[in-house]
């Protein structure tokens, strides 16, 4: 672990900003500095999002109505999320058919960001230009 890094340690989620002999003080995404001591960390299940390196998935699902044509969902769906900020174009995004609900089909698309905050900034963005591109497509 090193400072800068995006950690999850218990219910604590954050960047790591100062790693001391006696503790690792993280700041949360609400900007809350929350110090973890080293002795809670032994015993603790850590994720460290840096490593081994920064890349983040993130998968959404998204429902569509039985009437729009799977393969123009497909394409709008992997399409946005290459526009989207913060969204890697290699690996490429995938979606899929998930599973036919009583009114809806469901999709499930993946994709990838640089790094845990890039994660967090490229889900929002996705779905609200999925919105309007949803809109222009029809669907």
């Amino acid at each position: 672990m090193s400072i800068g890094d995006w950690i999850s340690i218990g219910d604590t989620e954050g960047k790591v900003v100062e790693i001391t002999w006696r503790s690792v003080h993280v700041m949360t995404l609400e900007r809350d500095l929350v110090i973890v001591p080293n002795s809670e960390l032994a015993g603790a299940s850590l994720k460290n999002y840096n490593r081994p390196d920064s890349v983040q998935g993130v998968i959404e699902e998204i429902g569509f109505s039985c009437d729009d044509p799977p393969n123009k969902v497909i394409e709008v769906l992997q399409q946005t999320a290459l526009e989207t900020n913060a969204v890697l174009a290699s690996p490429a995004p995938s979606a899929f058919i998930k599973e036919f609900g009583d009114f809806s089909i469901i999709y499930k698309i993946r994709f990838f960001a640089p790094d845990y905050q890039g994660k967090i900034i490229s889900s929002n963005d996705f779905k609200a230009r999925l919105w309007y591109a949803a809109k222009r497509h029809n669907l």
